[in-house]
């Protein structure tokens, strides 16, 4: 049973938190997300510089009381109304594998709410590919129950399996996804798609025949099993 956390603030990175963020990172090689890949600390301290400095660029810090225990990043496309999740890191090791407090779900959903409220309704994550350990999986179903935006409101697709030791046949997946790395094990480019009847700022007669025509589609499938 998750001790879920409901005592955290967050808010956004600006460039003078980045010598305190580089400060909190580990020597030598850096993780991103629940992955084993990583990248040289040079390397990470530019990601890190990137995702806070760039245009379109956004960076948000979760705290438990005066503590930060992780980062999350997100990146606007400029040609269509979506967005990327990027960068997200844990610097307490005892969270680690805590998701219901380390912020991976806090964040998530602070950030997916913000871009929502700006027309954008849809995102890409990289998602590891490999059996989950007991403890996040005895409790992933669980946790989904406690996301109450992105765990109810969206459905997630695979677009790309990308094996170990390759890289993805997109160039936009290749680059901002994926950071131009090869990574080490088996990761999906996964896209996160909000479900029209949680969508706001449409056209009241559309938005309602949308809603409908999914539900009657939906109703459809289900009856031919």
């Amino acid at each position: 049973m998750y001790a879920y956390n409901t005592e955290f603030t967050i808010r956004k990175a600006t460039p003078d938190d980045i010598d305190m963020l580089i400060s909190l990172l580990p020597p030598g090689d850096q993780r991103i997300g629940f992955g084993k890949t990583a990248m040289t600390r040079e390397k990470f301290i530019e990601y890190i510089n990137v995702c806070i400095r760039y245009p379109h660029h956004d960076t948000f810090l979760y705290y438990r009381g005066d503590e930060l225990v992780s980062m999350m990043a997100c990146c606007d496309s400029t040609i269509s109304p979506y967005w990327c999740a990027l960068n997200f890191k844990v610097f307490r090791p005892r969270y680690f594998l805590d998701v219901a407090n380390n912020g991976w779900i806090h964040l998530g959903e602070h950030i997916a709410q913000l871009k929502e409220s700006q027309g954008r309704f849809s995102f890409y994550y990289v998602k590891t590919i490999r059996k989950q350990n007991k403890y996040m999986e005895k409790n992933y179903g669980q946790l989904l129950e406690f996301s109450k935006v992105i765990g109810n409101r969206y459905i997630r697709t695979v677009e790309e399996y990308i094996p170990a030791g390759q890289t993805s046949q997109h160039e936009f997946f290749k680059r901002l996804l994926m950071r131009n790395s090869v990574f080490a094990e088996d990761v999906a480019i996964t896209k996160w798609t909000c479900m029209q009847e949680y969508r706001t700022g449409f056209n009241e007669e559309l938005q309602e025949q949308t809603v409908a025509f999914s539900k009657h589609i939906t109703g459809s499938l289900t009856n031919d099993e």
